[in-house]
C-alpha cells in the first residue's frame, strides 16, 4: 500500500512523466493478455468464448455500478483507497479481456478454414470406404479437388500465421502511436502553435486508421500477401484503407461533437 501511495503521489506531481508510463503498462497488458490467451484458450469453442465475454461484460457493469454507489458515502481518504482498488480490479478485467481476444486470435490462426477441413474429412472417409469395397477404384474428380483444397488451406494457414501476428502487432503499434500523437498535439496546441497541432492530429488520425486497417487484414479469412496481389486487388486494398480512414475521421469527428455538446 505504501508503494502505491508513493506512485500515486509521484504521478500527481509529474503527470507528463506518468502518462508515458501508463501507456507502456497498458501496452504490456495488451501483449501479455494476447500471448497468454493465444497459448491457453485457442482450443476453446465459440460458445465458451461467448460465455466468457458475457460474464466479463456483466462483471464490469457490476463493478462500475458498485463503485459509483460506494463513492457517495465515504470520506476522502477512504475514497482514495477505494478508487485504487477499483482501478486495480478494472486493470485485471482488461487483462482478462485481452486474454479472451488472444484466445479468439489463436483459434482463428489454428482453424482458418473450417470448410476445407470438412472437405478433407469427407474425402478421406470416401476414400477409405471406396478402398474397402474396391481396392482399385480411382478417386473421383470432386474428391481430388477436395483434397487439393485441404492441402492448399493447410499450407496457407502455416504461411499466414506469422503474418496475422505481425498485423496484430502493427495494430497495437498504431494505437500506441495514436495515443502519443494525441497527447503531443494537445501539448503543441497549449503552447500556442495551432497549425502544427492540427497537422500532428491529422497524422495521428492517419496512423490510427492504419492500425485499424492492419487489424482488418489480420482477421481476414482469405488473407493474401501484398506482393502476391494482382493490380486490381491492390487497388481494392487501397480503397479499403481509404474507407477505413474515412470511418476513423467520421468517428473522431462524432466523438468530438458529442464531447463539445456535453460540455
Amino acid at each position: 500500500m505504501k508503494l502505491t501511495n508513493q506512485l500515486s503521489y509521484w504521478a500527481s506531481r509529474q503527470p507528463y512523466q506518468a502518462i508515458p508510463l501508463i501507456i507502456v503498462i497498458e501496452i504490456t497488458n495488451v501483449l501479455l493478455g494476447i500471448i497468454v490467451g493465444s497459448a491457453m484458450l485457442k482450443g476453446c469453442s465459440p460458445a465458451v468464448f461467448m460465455g466468457m465475454i458475457a460474464g466479463l461484460i456483466l462483471l464490469k457493469v457490476i463493478i462500475r455500478r458498485y463503485a459509483a454507489l460506494r463513492l457517495v458515502d465515504i470520506t476522502s481518504q477512504a475514497r482514495f483507497v477505494f478508487q485504487k482498488q477499483a482501478f486495480f480490479y478494472l486493470f485485471c478485467l482488461n487483462l482478462f479481456t485481452y486474454t479472451i481476444a488472444g484466445g479468439i486470435l489463436g483459434r482463428m490462426t489454428a482453424h482458418p478454414e473450417g470448410t476445407a477441413a470438412l472437405y478433407s474429412s469427407l474425402s478421406s472417409t470416401s476414400e477409405t470406404v471406396s478402398s474397402r469395397t474396391s481396392g482399385e477404384t480411382k478417386l473421383s474428380f470432386r474428391e481430388k479437388m477436395y483434397q487439393k483444397m485441404a492441402r492448399r488451406s493447410t499450407n496457407s494457414a502455416d504461411g499466414n500465421a506469422g503474418h496475422r501476428v505481425g498485423y496484430f502487432l502493427l495494430f497495437l503499434l498504431g494505437v500506441g502511436l495514436a495515443i502519443l500523437g494525441a497527447a503531443l498535439s494537445c501539448n503543441i496546441a497549449c503552447s500556442g502553435y495551432g497549425v502544427a497541432a492540427v497537422l500532428v492530429f491529422l497524422l495521428t488520425i492517419g496512423v490510427l486508421a492504419g492500425g485499424f486497417y492492419f487489424f482488418g487484414r489480420g482477421i481476414d479469412q482469405n488473407m493474401k500477401p501484398y506482393k502476391d496481389m494482382t493490380r486490381d486487388e491492390r487497388k481494392r486494398e487501397g480503397r479499403r484503407y481509404l474507407r477505413t480512414l474515412a470511418g476513423t475521421v467520421g468517428a473522431m469527428g462524432l466523438l468530438m461533437l458529442i464531447s463539445a455538446l456535453t460540455n
